[in-house]
């Protein structure tokens, strides 16, 4: 049986740089605690041009969250929000 994404090539390709922010996400913060928009704020900081807005991370962290890859101070909040002073806390990296 075709996945979904197999169905519908376009959406595979559209949700992929989400997909991509995801894993950046838990690289590059991998062991910190900090609110969204300190994550917002300095992601962008360090990657100078980023195609990625506001928006793009709180998507992120919600996918994120619902895989059990963070956990936040408000894991009760209403599905598919995340306001700006929810603190995220990353998991530290795995060795090899």
């Amino acid at each position: 049986m075709r996945s979904e994404s197999d169905k519908t090539p376009l959406l595979s390709l559209l949700n992929r740089p989400l997909d991509d922010l995801c894993d950046e996400l838990l690289e590059f913060f991998a062991g910190r605690k900090l609110t969204m928009e300190a994550i917002h704020r300095e992601h962008q900081k360090a990657l100078g041009i980023n195609p990625f807005v506001e928006k793009n991370y709180k998507d992120a962290l919600n996918i994120l969250d619902a895989a059990k890859k963070i956990t936040t101070s408000k894991p009760n909040r209403r599905k598919g929000t995340f306001a700006d002073d929810i603190v995220v806390t990353f998991p530290k990296k795995e060795n090899k």
